[in-house]
């Protein structure tokens, strides 16, 4: 099996080396891990679980409402896990590949039990990891992998190896956008570049019943970072547009919020510099069923932290 990465904009390519204390914010609470944090996701519960990396590889971990932060111990000695999703039972899933190189899925119940599956080759089929966003209620994994003439498709798999691919309407190829989230309810929300509206990068909603709606978020920015849509239908995320120079490149993230009632509006953390930091600006990585949302910004000095907030 291959064994590419496939660091997809969004939540995977937001590494920052973060500072070792949790600092006090205006902005709801802000937090901190012992290593450079891959990505976040948010239970019902209120407890952030994520991935970082450290010098002896990747590490799951889970940020309880007291702020307690535990790093969970994986059953694969070796493996490097790449993913992780969560589903409001609090159940982990996720993607790593093992130390042969082949890779895999796992789900992991609240009580600590590991199931560790193969991902099937047909969502393999070019170097690129397939892209693991979501987590559904009945234990089935929603992402996107890369086909040979690197254009990205949604999937849907199951630990039993069945699968399903899908494409939005009037999707033009693209190596970004496919799946970001879904919601109890079997709602997936994501990006695609739509070929009837000049290629410009919108928000899909794909129901249980594999019919399509869509949105354009409040700025037409040409990268997509994350859509989670929680389980009253609200959809959070972020946007984001890179621009480089002769010997560094600047990503601001624009990050918004679509109401149950399909209003559309921009969001930003008040901490937030904008300035010549690598990754500027507020991104919104998820909302969970209380409306919370979580992410990141970057403050005066270029650092970067995890917030949840209701703002």
């Amino acid at each position: 099996m291959k064994s590419g990465t496939h660091l997809r904009t969004g939540a995977m390519v937001l590494l920052a080396l973060l500072a070792i204390a949790a600092q006090p914010s205006a902005w709801g609470q802000t937090f901190d891990v012992p290593g450079f944090l891959a990505t976040i996701v948010i239970t019902q519960q209120g407890v952030v679980v994520g991935l970082y990396f450290d010098a002896n590889g990747s590490h799951i971990f889970q940020r309880a409402t007291n702020g307690t932060i535990t790093t969970l111990e994986f059953p694969s000695p070796g493996a490097f896990v790449y993913a992780v999703v969560v589903n409001t039972a609090g159940e982990i899933g996720g993607g790593f590949i093992d130390p042969n190189g082949i890779v895999n899925g796992f789900v992991r119940t609240p009580g600590g039990k590991f199931t560790l599956f193969p991902i099937p080759s047909a969502l393999v089929p070019s170097f690129f990891l397939p892209n693991i966003t979501a987590l559904m209620q009945n234990g089935m994994i929603v992402g996107s992998y890369i086909d040979t003439f690197f254009a990205s498709h949604g999937y849907l798999l199951s630990a039993d190896g069945n699968f399903t691919t899908f494409d939005a309407p009037n999707a033009l190829p693209s190596f970004f956008g496919g799946p970001s989230s879904v919601n109890d309810s079997g709602i997936i929300a994501g990006f695609f570049n739509d070929g009837s509206q000049n290629g410009n990068l919108r928000v899909f909603l794909r129901a249980p019943n594999g019919v399509f709606s869509s949105f354009d978020t409040p700025q037409l920015e040409p990268s997509p970072g994350a859509a989670a849509i929680n389980s009253s239908g609200a959809v959070a995320g972020n946007v984001q547009n890179t621009v480089c120079g002769a010997v560094s490149c600047t990503t601001t993230l624009v990050s918004f919020l679509r109401a149950v009632n399909g209003a559309v509006k921009q969001v930003n953390n008040p901490q937030a510099v904008q300035g010549t930091q690598a990754v500027q600006g507020t991104g919104v990585l998820g909302i969970n069923p209380a409306g919370e949302m979580f992410g990141i910004y970057s403050d005066a000095n270029g650092v970067q932290h995890g917030f949840v907030a209701k703002p």
